[in-house]
């Protein structure tokens, strides 16, 4: 048996050190504009060196001395070792030059469009459970009932269904059934209609109303032929219930007219502003590319601290150390505000020259391109350009796109060149729109059309993709 013993040994291995000031680019860099601005914001009320340049437009000496794109890196800034130097043996003004504005953050173009400040306008609207407890406040006196209401409202999920038996109801409040469904079918009456139904088809019934022929017969296809209307066999429930095949597909589109999720209305994601981070611009036969720095606040070194930092030596130590740490903290912020905008500039550059055939004829323009061609064409890592192209919409003639729209895997055709994956989605969807809807095509007839243009797909991708676009199946398709 071999001994065990200990030994040194030395190793020479590379590894990636997440600076302070790499960690703080790569924030900034995944970062949405809204909470760029934020962040600086509250950088401001928390680091005094630092200052917002409030003056509308900079100087032109100011303009002159920005930091241009190419310049920038992420890069420490070379400050002296606490231990070895002091603040007299460094020359901060290499840090300042001449101006105080050397340090703003601006863009090097000038955009002149005004974006409305939609924010301003937007007001939050009441919940699905705050509608319905108004209204039941409104109807119920009784303290027993609003106990029960309010709480069958809370176990009314976003699409305004009832997620608790009655029985539950009743054996967690020691609460009579009489008294449960009394309130229940009360919750059930108020606006929208067809909340706090607990299936599909009581939420439909709920919505159907009048006496007459119509309705009842309306009724008896939700209660026991749902399923079949479902999948459109419309023969089926014309014969269980006598009437001619019309007439079912005419109590049909009555069905469909009624809302599956009533309380959508209220708790659906509401309308979302976009605020572009780039514009695209044609002039003439070129792209003109503009980062959007508007509302950001361009920073710069305040005056005090840069004195203290330049003639400081009469500086109690702890002053001088607390104020090179803060100019380092700051410094790091305006580079890496730079650096963002530098990276998302060159970001969208490089899409825009891998799918000029798309800004110039839309969709059928549209190449097969990887995060890897662009790291590779801008010489930057594949998760810098997934971080900046993350939750980033740029404004071109063709719409308002998120940068990661134009990322798209590809198939290779019958004539030996690749065609978008989103290209293919798109002949899809015409292909779906221009059949005859009483003999939709079925998946493998879409294939042959596919096959047709050359372009050869296996069946199951076209399934996945029909369902990616929320397109149904040949037989729910049909109609009569």
């Amino acid at each position: 048996m071999a001994g065990i013993g200990l030994r040194l040994e030395l190793k020479q291995t590379q590894r990636l050190l997440m600076t302070p000031s790499l960690q703080l680019a790569i924030r900034l860099l995944q970062l949405t504009k809204l909470d760029l601005v934020q962040v600086v914001r509250q950088e401001l009320v928390e680091t005094p060196l630092l200052e917002e340049v409030v003056s509308e437009t900079p100087s032109a000496d100011s303009e002159a001395q920005e930091t241009s794109a190419e310049d920038l890196s992420l890069a420490e800034p070379e400050l002296p070792a606490q231990e070895n130097s002091s603040l007299s043996e460094v020359d901060w003004s290499q840090y300042f030059g001449d101006d105080d504005n050397n340090r703003e953050t601006s863009s090097n173009y000038e955009h002149k469009e005004v974006t409305p400040s939609w924010e301003s306008t937007l007001a939050k609207l009441p919940s699905l459970q705050e509608h319905l407890l108004w209204q039941f406040h409104l109807i119920t006196q009784n303290d027993q009932e609003r106990k029960i209401g309010e709480i069958i409202i809370g176990n009314i999920d976003d699409n305004g269904y009832l997620k608790i038996s009655v029985e539950e109801l009743c054996e967690s409040n020691e609460t009579d059934t009489q008294t449960a469904h009394k309130v229940l079918k009360q919750i059930q009456g108020l606006e929208p209609t067809g909340v706090g139904a607990r299936d599909l088809r009581e939420c439909l019934l709920l919505q159907i109303q009048g006496s007459d022929e119509s309705a009842h017969l309306i009724r008896q296809i939700i209660e026991h032929h749902l399923v079949n209307l479902e999948r459109k066999k419309y023969p089926a429930v014309a014969s269980a219930l006598k009437i001619p095949i019309q007439r079912v597909v005419e109590l049909a589109q009555v069905i469909a007219s009624c809302d599956p999720k009533p309380g959508r209305q209220f708790n659906a994601e509401q309308a979302r502003y976009v605020i572009p981070d780039v514009y695209v611009y044609k002039l003439e036969d070129e792209y003109v590319i503009v980062v959007n720095d508007e509302g950001i606040p361009r920073l710069r070194i305040n005056n005090l601290y840069k004195k203290i930092l330049t003639k400081g030596n009469d500086a109690p130590q702890s002053t001088r150390k607390y104020v090179e740490d803060k100019f380092r903290s700051a410094l790091w912020l305006i580079k890496s505000i730079q650096q963002r905008q530098s990276t998302l500039f060159k970001v969208t550059e490089s899409i825009v020259n891998f799918q000029q055939a798309f800004l110039d004829n839309g969709i059928s323009g549209l190449r097969p391109l990887t995060l890897k061609d662009v790291a590779l064409d801008i010489s930057m890592h594949e998760s810098t350009v997934s971080r900046v192209t993350t939750n980033k919409y740029v404004q071109t003639p063709r719409g308002i796109f998120e940068l990661k729209y134009f990322f798209h895997s590809g198939l290779e055709t019958n004539t030996g060149s690749t065609i978008s994956s989103v290209r293919i989605k798109d002949i899809i969807k015409r292909i779906v729109a221009a059949e005859d809807k009483s003999r939709p095509l079925t998946d493998i007839q879409i294939q042959s059309i596919l096959e047709q243009r050359e372009i050869d797909i296996a069946r199951r991708t076209i399934t996945k993709y029909r369902e990616t676009l929320n397109i149904a199946s040949a037989g729910r398709r049909k109609e009569f």
